[in-house]
């Protein structure tokens, strides 16, 4: 092969690899885009109420839904939300709607939907994460008190 071949050869190859990075796609595809306020609620996806009777799951794609084990009305749908700039986020389950934040310990898997504010939270309209893998029933091993 001539020198010029291989000259011409090389410069197509590197304005073939130019070409392909810069127009590649960059972009996420939209089943990977991250739903805004979801990393944070991901670990609030499944929670129940304080005293454990009323369920409330909630998914990335803004669904919710609500069981109740002690009602008639046994489970209702609604949709979530976030606002960013109060970094609260708001539950809409039949044409009502509550507003909570997050809070969760450092070093923990627990969370908790907080209705009101970490000074006077409403704890009987709060929520709190149920994951079952997550929890460690004190009963098992004789060593806690219920």
């Amino acid at each position: 092969m001539t020198n010029s071949l291989k000259f011409f050869v090389g410069v197509l190859l590197v304005g073939a690899i130019v070409f392909w990075i810069t127009f590649k796609r960059t972009d996420k595809p939209q089943n990977e885009a991250l739903t805004l306020g979801w990393s944070e609620l991901v670990s609030c996806s499944d929670l129940m109420s304080l005293d454990g009777t009323q369920q409330l799951t909630l998914s990335e794609n803004h669904s919710v839904r609500f069981h109740d084990e002690g009602s008639s009305e046994v489970s209702k749908t609604g949709l979530w939300s976030y606002d960013e700039p109060s970094n609260r986020y708001s539950v809409t389950l039949s044409d009502q709607t509550s507003t909570y934040f997050i809070v969760a310990p450092k070093g923990t898997n627990t969370s908790m939907l907080i209705k009101g504010n970490v000074e006077a939270a409403d704890l009987r309209g709060s929520w709190f994460s149920s994951s079952a893998e997550d929890y460690d029933d004190p009963r098992e091993d004789g060593h806690g008190a219920r």
